[in-house]
């Protein structure tokens, strides 16, 4: 059995990481022009990342008979992104990512659990890894970097 802490923190993380805009994007159809093919087919690959990693938190849950977290629906203002291009969209995803990462960092001392506090810095690093994928496609393209908000 999870401590009520542990619990607690890993449904906000599932909840959380299930309704970022990392994941949203998945599902928003981003534009990209042909030579950019490659890197759609990386982000698609980064949010599948993401996702599995937080199917394993909702498995360990299960496994020690806890309900799945209620994920609610993602935040109104995520539909101004469906259909926009990947140079609008980086800049976003690299804020997102920072902010999620600052977040789960602050989590890891209070997930008290080895096999949960496992999963968690995995998805840490995970994110870590992908955070910097993504100040690269942004580098990469001078376009999109831009200031956003």
């Amino acid at each position: 059995m999870i401590d009520t802490t542990t619990e607690s923190k890993l449904r906000n993380i599932v909840g959380r990481e299930s309704r970022s805009l990392f994941q949203y994007v998945d599902e928003a159809y981003p534009w990209a022009s042909a030579g950019e093919d490659g890197m759609l087919a990386q982000l698609h690959q980064m949010i599948a990342d993401e996702r599995e990693v937080c199917g394993r938190l909702v498995d360990l849950l299960a496994r020690r008979c806890h309900s799945y977290p209620y994920l609610g629906s993602y935040p109104n203002w995520f539909t101004t992104i469906n259909f926009v291009s990947l140079d609008h969209l980086l800049p976003l995803l690299v804020e997102s990512e920072a902010r999620s990462l600052g977040e789960l960092e602050c989590n890891l001392p209070e997930v008290t659990d080895a096999e949960a506090l496992a999963v968690v810095q995995h998805l840490v690093d995970v994110k870590r890894s992908h955070l910097a994928s993504l100040k690269s496609m942004t580098v990469a393209h001078p376009e999109n970097a831009v200031t956003v908000r």
